[in-house]
Parts: structure tokens; C-alpha cells; sequence
């Protein structure tokens, strides 16, 4: 049976054929995918199909026709014959002879038979037998065929009187012309073989077969109307709850013989009305395995893997985690008291890299496995397999770096870990990932190219060089973004160039190289300070300090549609030459505005629309803007409050109602020396309008002037220090700003002590939830309502106002910072979410500053967006940003090192374990 179906899974299902040449490396192209087009060509239901009788694949010849419409007819496959000639074994036999076909001499006019196929084709066989499985009838030894032992079917006579089927002497002939008789071994030639006689033909007609299952003698004539079925049916109708009778045992015990016979697995299925039932079968154990021989216990352990392998679908290491957690693992061990429980050297390596543990950490967790039975490899061995997997890629050395203290610049040597083969470090990383199946171009990657992103970033006490490989399900994943230069000192311009010299160079190379004929495209990530110092721009600060275009801050301030000509747009040879002209003119830095506040050029010659908008940092800095605005807004109305009250509240503290009161104070005397102002400037029109002889009322008018003049002055200085006297920490003690800072917390947002107390990604996004937003702005209402009803409707105000400009912007945050595919439709919603956005700003707020990375998200995302159809979540650098955690980590566990060159070099081996492919 076995070579039946491997005969099969080489043939042609609509033809016979050979699915494939014999020399040819390709898979033959399975049915099952072209099933409609079979289904139409052929007029075969692939459905019906069974794996012992109907081939899987097809030839390249029959899936031509498919494509052309038109009908054609396939091969109708009998079943396989456990006796005789087999149609498709034989065929494929036939096939698979090697070697050029023999060349035939012509017979002349009167060609001689030359085969055994065709001579004993040509001869009149005795009669064929009705029965549709002759092996369940038996007969005397005179009608029954010495090779298949049943009912002879279209016999024939060889010399030596004995009668043989013709598939079975087909069979034994094969490519020979003599043979032995299976019968009484004398040697035949195939021309001597003979039709049988009249007397036989009779004598097969009128001789009578017993039925093997029922017993029943049947004439051979009459043996297609015979049925044993009523049999069968009592069988059947028997309760399930029923004790098996004797004959039932024995028929039950042959057909699984049988069927595990055919199968050659543990399996047995059988078809039912609807999903097959299928057994498992092991054999029952004679000896305990504490007692077995090893190699019963093997075989054991090999049926137990292979029976939860079937059981478990597949899932055989889920289904293990399971057992393992259900059973008493530790108590089980410590009965074993063996240590035959050994952790693969990679996958120790792996458990290191991931709870960021030293070498000495790992001594004594070794040692507490070890009570327990598990054994892991030697110090010396997972030494050496770690320098395998990283390799000699890591390049130390100590460089002179800048650091800006009190007293000024100084230089420091400092350690630097840097990538010697940045190339060679993607392709390992890239073949890492091909091996797993993790490549993908996420539908809007070209085929022939591998997207790489390179960005930077300064935290956690270090600049670290990254860079991230696109073509994963999630490339901004932290667990994706490897570290390939770190150095502890400040991001500036001197330190970059410094620190990066070499990789400069390789990312141009890498820019002109391939990967498996895939070129190489590479991005630009990080927050908007370094892109800028990357590019040679001085910052945010200047005339012209957007990276993308030339726009001045004060064209920042109006919306696009406003401005009498578009911005132009740079690029890398626009910038070229702004810095060509900029040393011409001496590389003054007072004058760089006059060449577009281009001062360097840049380190990475990437196309600036292959850089990312920094979609994270500008959610931080835009939401930071408004909350501070927000909160200033709450502070006046906590002033107003405690101006307001009659009596002192509990809910206000001395301190603060101290501070709000003098506020109020100064306050009046700025609103008294504005009046004053405005009457002396009324004083003045009317001294300008006197007689040139009148005196009198000149000097008065003069004096009144004077006396105005000097009242407003007295009071602004009065002002002044009464607001210094303060001072502006007590913004956080008034009652209403105190209970938004409550909710903040209340929902688990805090604000860092430094940078601004600005917030952090996630928390950002957190606050953009619509039911925080709500609670956020209600919460001034809620506490104007409690303490001060008079002042409700300036409070309602306020939170009406702040409430659309947070709604806004968080709609915009949340279109901007996908990392999944944006279609056209998608990206103009986001430009019209984001043209809604700054339009409200503009008009409700008018005494603010557009900021360049409101500009970046009013003009620049959108076009970014387009260009690619992806997020900014996608190219951002919000996996960047997340490296500082994981490395500082890795540095406090740090042990038994005292240089800083081979800490860094430590902490830069278990972060490349952490980011391999295998770990993931």
C-alpha cells in the first residue's frame, strides 16, 4: 500500500501522467489550488477525492488547459488492487525507468508480438468475475488463481496446466519474457501461455464460492447479487451498551489490523456521518519503565511525543506548558533526584538577555536549578556560544568627547561601542528574521526593496545609533530596534560627528547595496532636535527652522491658505548649497538666518522625504503647549475664586488664598495705572487742542498730566513686587488646578520632575481618551459650582474652550500616529481633522504662537503619509525612545567590571541577544 500512494503523489491526477520530471527540484502543483479551475476544465469534484485511490497533483501540461476555456476529460482512477496488476503502480513503474528508451528494430511486414503486455492482451482470457471484491468469496484450489490465492478473473493456461489471472501473470512478468510458475517453478516463456479451454469456461461457470462472511455457498454467476447486508445491519443495530459477541471481537480485531496496517502511524480514522472517528493506538506496556530496558523507554517517550503531537492538533510544546503547569513540576523534580533536565545553551543565553542578568547572577541561578534537576552548560560554553552569536561586529574605544559644565566646554575621553560592519549586522538580522517567516512588505513595500530606518537619540545618560528593519509585522517594536553605536555624552553636532565618523561611510555604502537582489531603502527617525542637528540646521529657534522648508516663523503664524506664495521646499542639494554659500560668507552664525539657518552639512546624505515626521514628539510638545495653557487658564480662575470669597474655605489653603489675594492686588493696581494711562493720554489731546496764550490751564493740564504719570509708574512698581514677592510655584495650590492635577494621577498620568514637566507618550495618549477629556475639563466647572457659583459661567467658558481644543487635537493624534496601512481616503480625512484643528487654535487663541511642530503637522504630515501610505507610527521613533529603559536595565546588573569601556561593551552584548531574531 505504501508504494501504491507514493506512486500516486508522483502522477497526474487529470492524465495519469508524471506530475514532474524526475530531475526537476520544484514541487509538481498541488490540485487543491486550482480546484476551480479543475472543477470547470475537468468536471472533477476535488471533494470526492480519496488518498489511496486519487492523485494530489497535476502535471504543468493539464494546468495550460485550465486557463483555456475549454472542456476536456481526465482519467478515471480504479481503486487499488491488493492482488494481481495494480494500474497506477504499474504505471508509475513504467515512468520511472531511467535512461533513453530502447530503439525498436521494424518487424517487417508481419511484426511478432515482442511484449508480455501485448501477446497475453491479444489472448482470449476465460471468463471475468462478477464479485466487486473477489477476496471475500472462497473457492476450490482448481478455480483459484495460485498467485492472489481468490477467485481466478480472466485466466489463462501456461504449459504446465495451472491458471493464472491475467493482471497476476502481467504482474509477474513485468519486463521479462521468462519466468517461473509460481505453482510448480518450471520456466515459462509469455508465448507460451494459452487461452484456457471450453471445458474451463464451463466448469468456472457452473462451480460454486463460499461467502466469507456469512458462509453462504454462491454460484460464481450469481456472486454480484449476492449481499451480506442483513448481517451487517443486525451488527449494526446492536446497542452500544451491548457486550461484543465472539464474531464481533474477531472482525473488529482484523479491520484495525487492517487499517493500522494501511496507515503505518498510531492512527486509525474511520468515516461517520460526520467528523471521522479517530483512535490512537499504543501497546500495552508489560514492564514499568523504572524497570524497562533504555531503549523501551525511548520508544516510549517517541509514542507519548508522537500521540500528544495528534491529540494536541499540532501544539505538542503548548499542550506540554500545560501539563507542566497542571502537575507538581518542583516536587516531581526533587523525586527524580537526576539531573537529566538540560536548558540548550542559546536558550540560557536568551533567559540572561531577557531578565538582564550579570554573569555572576547567572552563577547562583545555575546553582538553584541545579538542587532541582536542571542542568545548563558551562560559564566557558555559553561564553563562546554568545561571541558566536553576536561575532567580532563590536568595535571599542575610547574618543574625546564635549561636555558643557559651569565653567564651559571641556573635553573628556569617553568609552564608545560602536557596529564595525553595520551591512553585515542587517543582512544577519534579515536572514534571522527569513528564517523564522517573520519578512513582510506589508503590502505597500515594493517587492524588490528592504526598508531600513536609522535614527537616533540622547536619554538615559548616552546617545545611542539604532536602526530598525522594516519589513516585520511591528518595526517599531522595542524587541526590533538594535543599537549599533552608544556613547555617554550629549547629542551635539561636534559628538555626533565624532562618534559616528565611521558609520557614516557605511550608511552611504549601504545606501548602493543589495540583500538577496533587494536594494536597500533606507529612513531617517528620531525627535526633531536631532534630525535637525543631523541635517547641519540650527534648531527650532531660528528664522527658518523647519527641516522640510523654508518658511519663516512669522509665516508659521498664519494657515497656509493665507500665504502669498507656498514655501519652498528643500532637499539635500538645496541645503548643499545654502552651506556652500554660508562658508563663503564666513560662517558667521549671526548671519546663518540669511541662508536659511543652514551651518553644517549633514551626516547622512538620506532624501528628507525618506525622513520621518516625529509624530511622537510633536503629540508631546502640542499637548504639553495646551495643558500648560490649560493650566494657567485654571490658575486665573482659582485667583478670581479666592477674590471672590466672603469667608475663608477649607478646601483652599492659607497659603495660597495669602498668595491669591496679593495677586488680586496687583492685579487692581495694573487695572488702576491702565485707567491713569488712558486719562493722561485724554489730558494730552486736550493740552494739544488749548490757545497757544493760554497758560493757566496748560500748566494745569501739565500737572494733572505729571501727576498721572507718576501715580501709574508708583503702581506698576508696586505690582511688580508684589508679584516677585510671590513668585509663580504657587500655580499648583489653587483649588481648581489641584484637582485636575487629582485626576491626572487618579487615572495614572504623571508629569516629569525635568524637561518642563512635560508627559510621556503613553500618558499622552492616555489623556486623548474622549471620556478623560471630559472628566479633565469638567472637573473646573465641578469645583467653580462648589466653591464660587458666581463665577460658574467664566468657568464653563473656559472649559468649553479647552475642551474642543483638546477633542481636536486628539482626533489628529490618534489618524497621525498609526503604525498600520493608510489608504488615500484615510490620509485626506487626516487633513481635514488637521485643518479643523489649527483653524480653531488660530481663532480661539490668538494671542499664542503657532510652534514649528504645529507647522510640521499642518504642512508635512499629510504629504509624508501620502508618499508612503503607512503612519508615522510606522516610521516613527517611538521604539527609539523606548531603547534608554532596556539598557539602563541591563547596566545596573552589570557586575565585576570596574572599566566603563567594558561595561558599555557588556551591556551592547546582552542587548544584541535581546534583539536577535531567535529571541523574539
Amino acid at each position: 500500500m505504501d508504494y501504491h500512494v507514493q506512486a500516486l503523489s508522483h502522477l497526474c491526477r487529470i492524465c495519469g501522467r508524471r506530475a514532474n520530471k524526475a530531475k526537476c527540484a520544484k514541487e509538481p502543483k498541488l490540485c487543491t489550488n486550482y480546484a476551480p479551475k479543475i472543477q470547470t476544465t475537468f468536471n472533477i469534484n476535488l471533494e470526492d477525492d480519496e488518498e489511496e485511490q486519487h492523485p494530489k497533483h497535476i502535471c504543468n501540461s493539464c494546468y495550460c488547459k485550465t486557463n483555456k476555456n475549454k472542456e476536456h476529460t481526465a482519467k478515471i482512477w480504479p481503486k487499488h488492487s491488493r492482488t494481481g496488476l495494480c494500474e497506477p503502480c504499474s504505471q508509475f513503474q513504467e515512468q520511472s525507468k531511467g535512461g533513453r528508451p530502447k530503439s525498436q528494430k521494424s518487424p517487417g511486414r508481419n511484426p511478432q508480438i515482442a511484449t508480455p503486455a501485448t501477446y497475453l492482451g491479444s489472448l482470449p482470457c476465460g471468463p471475468r468475475s462478477s464479485v466487486h471484491d473477489p477476496t471475500n468469496f472462497q473457492s476450490d484450489n482448481s478455480f483459484s488463481c495460485g498467485i492472489c490465492k481468490t477467485i481466478t478473473n480472466e485466466g489463462l493456461q501456461t504449459k504446465c496446466s495451472q491458471y493464472f489471472c491475467k493482471r497476476c501473470l502481467l504482474q509477474q512478468f513485468g519486463g521479462n519474457e521468462k519466468i517461473k510458475c509460481p505453482a510448480c517453478t518450471s520456466n515459462i516463456h509469455f508465448t507460451s501461455i494459452l487461452a484456457p479451454g471450453t471445458h474451463y469456461n464451463l466448469a468456472y461457470m457452473r462451480q460454486a464460492c463460499t461467502c466469507i462472511g456469512c458462509d453462504a455457498s454462491v454460484p460464481l454467476n450469481e456472486e454480484a447479487a449476492h449481499d451480506c447486508r442483513d448481517e451487517v445491519e443486525r451488527i449494526l443495530a446492536r446497542p452500544l451498551s451491548a457486550e461484543p459477541t465472539p464474531a464481533m471481537e474477531i472482525l473488529g480485531s482484523h479491520i484495525l489490523k487492517t487499517k493500522l496496517k494501511q496507515s503505518g502511524g498510531l492512527t486509525v480514522s474511520f468515516k461517520t456521518g460526520g467528523q471521522p472517528l479517530t483512535t490512537v493506538c499504543l501497546p500495552k506496556a508489560r514492564k514499568a519503565s523504572d524497570v524497562a530496558c533504555s531503549q523501551t523507554v525511548n520508544k516510549r517517550t517517541k509514542l507519548l511525543g508522537q500521540a500528544r503531537d495528534l491529540i494536541s492538533h499540532g501544539s505538542s510544546p503548548h499542550q506540554l506548558g500545560h501539563e507542566i503547569k497542571r502537575a507538581s513540576l518542583q516536587q516531581d523534580l526533587q523525586n527524580l533526584n537526576q539531573a537529566r533536565i538540560m536548558i540548550p545553551a542559546e536558550d540560557f543565553l536568551g533567559m540572561k538577555a531577557d531578565l538582564c542578568s550579570s554573569w555572576k547572577r547567572n552563577r547562583e541561578l545555575k546553582r538553584w536549578l541545579k538542587r532541582y534537576g536542571v542542568r545548563t552548560k558551562c560559564e566557558g560554553e555559553l561564553r563562546k556560544r554568545q561571541d558566536q552569536i553576536i561575532g567580532d561586529n563590536l568595535r571599542t574605544e575610547w574618543l574625546p568627547f564635549q561636555f558643557e559644565e559651569e565653567t564651559g566646554t571641556i573635553i573628556k575621553t569617553t568609552p564608545c561601542v560602536s557596529v564595525k560592519d553595520l551591512q553585515q549586522k542587517i543582512e544577519k538580522q534579515l536572514e534571522g528574521y527569513e528564517s523564522l517567516g517573520l519578512l513582510t512588505w506589508h503590502g505597500v513595500i515594493p517587492e524588490d526593496e528592504v526598508w531600513i530606518k536609522i535614527g537616533g537619540d540622547k536619554g538615559g545618560g548616552s546617545f545611542k545609533e539604532m536602526f530598525q528593519v522594516a519589513n516585520v509585522t511591528s518595526p517599531n517594536a522595542p524587541r526590533n530596534t538594535v543599537v549599533v553605536c552608544c556613547f555617554p555624552a550629549s547629542d551635539s553636532t561636534t559628538n555626533l560627528e565624532l562618534g559616528m565618523a565611521r558609520l557614516r561611510e557605511q550608511v552611504h555604502l549601504l545606501q548602493q547595496s543589495t540583500w538577496r537582489d533587494k536594494k536597500f531603502r533606507l529612513f531617517a527617525f528620531g525627535d526633531y532636535e536631532y534630525l535637525c542637528r543631523m541635517y547641519g540646521l540650527a534648531g527650532a529657534s531660528g528664522r527658518h527652522c523647519c527641516l522640510f522648508c523654508e518658511i519663516t516663523k512669522s509665516d508659521m503664524q498664519l494657515a497656509p491658505a493665507r500665504l502669498a506664495t507656498p514655501p519652498k521646499e528643500r532637499s539635500l542639494e538645496t541645503m548643499a548649497s545654502d552651506y556652500r554659500k554660508y562658508e563663503e560668507d564666513g560662517a558667521n552664525p549671526n548671519r546663518m538666518k540669511h541662508f536659511n539657518n543652514v551651518i553644517n552639512k549633514p551626516l547622512f546624505k538620506i532624501p528628507l522625504d525618506q525622513v520621518c515626521i516625529p509624530g511622537l514628539h510633536i503629540s508631546l510638545g502640542l499637548f504639553l503647549k495646551h495643558y500648560n495653557s490649560f493650566e494657567g487658564a485654571c490658575h486665573e480662575l482659582d485667583i478670581l475664586l479666592v477674590g471672590n470669597l466672603d469667608q475663608p474655605n477649607c478646601q483652599i489653603s492659607t497659603n495660597f488664598e495669602a498668595v491669591a489675594r496679593s495677586l488680586t492686588t496687583a492685579r487692581g493696581m495694573e487695572e488702576r495705572a491702565k485707567e491713569l494711562e488712558e486719562t493722561a493720554n485724554l489730558l494730552r489731546e486736550h493740552l494739544t487742542g488749548l490757545e497757544p496764550d493760554d497758560a493757566t490751564n496748560a500748566t494745569i493740564y501739565g500737572t494733572l498730566i505729571t501727576d498721572h504719570l507718576k501715580e501709574k509708574s508708583k503702581l506698576l512698581e508696586q505690582s511688580k513686587r508684589i508679584r516677585q514677592t510671590v513668585g509663580s510655584a504657587q500655580v499648583h495650590e489653587g483649588p481648581i488646578v489641584r484637582a485636575i492635577e487629582k485626576f491626572l494621577q487618579e487615572i495614572k498620568v504623571c508629569r516629569q520632575a525635568y524637561h518642563g514637566k512635560s508627559f510621556v507618550g503613553n500618558h499622552v495618549h492616555r489623556c486623548c481618551k474622549r471620556e478623560n477629556l471630559t472628566r479633565l475639563t469638567k472637573t473646573v466647572t465641578d469645583v467653580t459650582q462648589q466653591l464660587c457659583p458666581n463665577l460658574l459661567p467664566q468657568a464653563k467658558a473656559v472649559a468649553s474652550k479647552y475642551h474642543t481644543l483638546f477633542r481636536l487635537f486628539a482626533a489628529c493624534h490618534r489618524e497621525y500616529n498609526r503604525g498600520s496601512v493608510m489608504t488615500e481616503e484615510e490620509a485626506e480625512t487626516l487633513g481635514n481633522t488637521i485643518e479643523a484643528y489649527t483653524t480653531y487654535f488660530r481663532g480661539a487663541f490668538p494671542d499664542e504662537s503657532v510652534p514649528p511642530k504645529m507647522h510640521l503637522l499642518e504642512s508635512h504630515t499629510v504629504p509624508f503619509i501620502r508618499r508612503w501610505n503607512v503612519g508615522l507610527g510606522f516610521h516613527g521613533e517611538q521604539g527609539g525612545e523606548s531603547v534608554h529603559a532596556r539598557l539602563n536595565t541591563i547596566q545596573r546588573d552589570v557586575r565585576g567590571l570596574k572599566d566603563d569601556l567594558a561595561i558599555l561593551e557588556s551591556v551592547m552584548k546582552t542587548h544584541w541577544l535581546q534583539t536577535r531574531p531567535g529571541a523574539i
